[in-house]
């Protein structure tokens, strides 16, 4: 009966300690991933169509043709709705590699604008801004 009343406190205190330690490492690690792979992307393309993808969470989505005159889509996270929001179709969306800005050009008045790529990874600052 007493090994119970050790075992039971030991159990939840292991439980709540590697809980916090994933949630504490979550944290750290969020995004990152995503973070790194838009960051080293170089991107060229102009908008087509702007949807939000019903079957897909209703995640915005903009159907797109990049130089090569190949059609595609990117789905916008929560990283990336700057973009999404600031950019309407027949704009060009261009991004540099191993850069955080985004110029979207307009396709009707010629005007630049920038956009952002924000991340929730604290490690994000190792990488130049």
């Amino acid at each position: 009966m007493k090994w119970r009343l050790l075992i039971y406190p030991a159990f939840i205190l292991i439980c709540y300690l590697a809980f916090h330690y994933l949630d504490d490492y979550n944290k750290k690690y969020a995004g990152c991933d995503l973070y790194k792979e838009v960051y080293e992307q170089q991107i060229s393309f102009k908008v087509t169509k702007k949807i939000i993808d019903q079957s897909n969470h209703n995640m915005p989505v903009f159907i797109y043709v990049d130089n090569n005159n190949k059609a595609g889509r990117i789905a916008f996270t929560d990283e990336l709705m700057d973009i999404y929001d600031s950019a309407e179709i027949s704009d060009s969306v261009i991004k540099q590699k191993n850069a955080l800005s985004y110029k979207i050009i307009s396709g009707k008045t010629g005007e630049v604008k920038s956009a952002w790529l924000y991340s929730l990874c604290k490690d994000s600052l190792k990488y130049k801004h």
